[in-house]
């Protein structure tokens, strides 16, 4: 594996254990690691325009087992295989209609 997959690994694992309920608000495009960082909070708030990607299966890496493993913990496993195997962005829509999102809003900054 790369060096730098052990660092976010370990920030991944910091984050979902903080004792504090974790909260992400999102705008933009959220992929790859920052993707993962998203599914270990409890709650997820977007922006519309916002969309989410899994994207190394574009590059051509290998994810992390431990990363595989919150995303098919969060997502029903089919809505994880697709994310993983195609790498194409889903919509904030599409997001909240799979539990992965609490809402979505239309005002940016809001």
């Amino acid at each position: 594996p790369l060096a730098w997959t052990n660092t976010l690994a370990a920030m991944m694992d910091d984050v979902a254990a903080f004792p504090l309920p974790r909260i992400a608000a999102v705008e933009g495009g959220v992929w790859g690691g920052a993707c993962e960082l998203v599914m270990a909070a409890d709650i997820v708030v977007a922006h519309e325009a916002s969309t989410f990607a899994i994207t190394p299966a574009k590059l051509g890496v290998a994810y992390s087992s431990a990363g595989i493993s919150r995303f098919l913990a969060a997502l029903p496993v089919h809505i994880a295989k697709e994310m993983f195997f195609t790498a194409e962005p889903i919509s904030a829509w599409s997001a909240t209609s799979w539990l992965m999102l609490m809402s979505w809003n239309s005002v940016a900054g809001s």
